[in-house]
């Protein structure tokens, strides 16, 4: 048998010529006469190539390799094509899903677990409900002093910030807890700067336990060392949205832009507080927390990687419509609802002294989401958000606010004077960790000015824990993190080590209960005493 293209003799059978790659198929099944004819081919055929001496190799080597890359090139045209129907069709499945508010059928659609039934896997995280507030709640000369030494905004006019309780002012630090299975991590919002028409805020949540993926299961989750991660972030909130804005975005990304018109980031607006007080309730917005945050984010992403694949500019109006889609399933639209008509007595940490400040309680209710809890500070020149939680996913709670405060080292030195143990809440470590965060400077600073005052003293430094881990971590941690506070003091200020001596006692002396999040941040702490 002969190849009819280039002449070359085949193998009886052979589908291909192995010369220059031309199918035999059909000499090779065809009729008794096309059999007969095969032979006659090779005469001209064959002298072709004679006269063309090297010529006969290199044209059919060509050929193939053309042919290969125009496979090749068809093959990954395709798989383009093919990712990105995929991904617009991935798309247009979680969107259903989510219409049907069933996050099991979502959990199917993105190829993970369902959620287990039963009531022990259900939330024990309720909101707390506290005590009606009274002017003579605890702390309430505190609190009437707080911030009182603040500076004012540059050119704003003494107005600007307010009074009340918690006044807004630069330095003002709010520490928020976020309640998760393996302990409370903090994050700190600190005013940087206050002009005319704005506030600049930093953010920042070091050393993190990342949460298991939410659609993995136990063979996508098991098995690997838990991660941590931090975030640092700075936002610029607009004085016309601290008076009118109905957003709050709380979620922070080093990504996210300086300035998001029509937003707050620390509290609610004035508006927002007013309407509350005055009508019982009003319209507003929070970004999700948790699952549904997180998969609004990573659906918005898809939408965008489809949106780049090309086709028709109705598909590409198609795209944009859903990444805005998508970028609206990590927010909640609502009716927010007063619940009562009298302040609560929210209870806090005020520049180191318990505290009850007079807060709101408000409840969101919405057509496609679960229930969101908050309390508002009751302060229209400085509404914090001091609690909020989604449905049954984590509580964010304020539990410590400090203030740039001049007479602190003063009072600091006169505790110590009387040999009295001094609380020391301003020192801020990393979740589960001895790294202390810089934004403890102040305070490092006053204990070394009064450490350097008063050259005679040897003080002790003892760290305390709550109780969430092993006895014997939250020992080990409590004496490395007194350890980190005289290190710090020893290298950053030069006090003589011998003046400082450290020790801990993990969770064992407890200055509250530890059964909830505001007692648990008064536990987590260092103490100083002279010796």
């Amino acid at each position: 048998m002969f190849c009819q293209k280039c002449g070359a003799k085949a193998d009886e059978g052979a589908r291909f010529c192995l010369k220059c790659g031309n199918a035999l198929g059909a000499a090779a099944a065809g009729s008794g006469a096309a059999k007969a004819a095969a032979p006659a081919a090779p005469a001209s055929s064959s002298g072709g190539a004679a006269a063309g001496g090297k010529k006969s190799g290199c044209g059919p080597a060509l050929m193939i390799g053309l042919g290969v890359f125009a496979l090749l090139a068809i093959v990954v045209v395709a798989g383009v094509v093919y990712v990105g129907y995929r991904a617009k069709k991935k798309v247009d499945e979680v969107q259903s899903a989510l219409k049907t508010k069933d996050i099991d059928k979502v959990a199917r659609v993105l190829g993970g677990k369902e959620k287990q039934g039963g009531d022990a896997e259900k939330s024990e995280k309720p909101f707390p409900e506290f005590k009606e507030w009274s002017p003579s709640s605890a702390g309430a000369a505190a609190v009437a002093g707080a911030g009182s030494s603040g500076g004012t905004a540059k050119g704003a006019g003494s107005d600007w910030g307010g009074g009340g309780p918690v006044p807004l002012r630069k330095g003002l630090t709010v520490i928020t807890a976020i309640a998760q299975e393996g302990g409370d991590y903090q994050s700190i919002k600190q005013i940087q700067d206050m002009t005319s028409d704005s506030v600049t805020m930093e953010y920042s949540a070091d050393n993190v336990p990342e949460r298991p993926n939410p659609f993995g299961g136990a063979e996508k989750n098991g098995g690997k060392k838990a991660s941590k991660q931090s975030t640092s972030a700075r936002r610029r909130i607009l004085r016309e949205d601290l008076q009118n804005a109905r957003e709050y975005q709380e979620m922070f990304s080093a990504q996210a832009p300086l300035t998001m018109p029509g937003s707050t980031a620390i509290g609610v607006s004035a508006a927002v507080l007013n309407e509350l007080k005055n009508k019982g309730e009003t319209t507003f917005t929070y970004q999700r927390t948790g699952l549904l945050g997180g998969l609004g984010g990573m659906l918005s992403g898809i939408s965008a990687m489809t949106k780049g694949m090309g086709g028709s500019a109705q598909d590409k109006e198609g795209m944009e419509k859903a990444q805005k889609d998508m970028e609206k399933l990590s927010k909640t639209e609502c009716t927010m609802k007063r619940v009562g008509d009298k302040d609560s007595a929210f209870p806090v940490l005020l520049d180191d002294q318990s505290v009850e400040l007079p807060a709101v309680r408000a409840k969101c209710t919405s057509d496609d989401s679960p229930d969101a809890d908050f309390y508002i500070l009751d302060n229209p020149d400085n509404p914090l958000a001091l609690a909020w939680q989604i449905g049954e996913e984590d509580r964010l709670q304020v539990v410590s606010i400090r203030y740039e405060n001049s007479d602190a080292g003063k009072q600091m030195e006169q505790q110590l004077e009387k040999k009295e143990k001094v609380k020391i809440y301003g020192i801020y470590f990393d979740f589960a960790s001895a790294k202390i965060r810089p934004q403890s400077k102040p305070t490092l600073d006053e204990i070394a000015g009064v450490m350097k005052a008063h050259p005679d003293w040897v003080l002790r430094v003892d760290g305390h824990t709550d109780n969430v881990g092993g006895n014997a971590f939250n020992q080990t941690l409590s004496e490395e993190r007194a350890a980190a506070v005289k290190k710090a003091l020893v290298d950053g200020y030069h006090i003589p080590a011998s003046h400082l001596t450290t020790g801990g006692f993990g969770a064992s002396s407890p200055a509250d209960t530890n059964d909830t999040m505001e007692g648990r941040a008064k536990n987590r702490r260092v103490e100083l005493s002279r010796e």
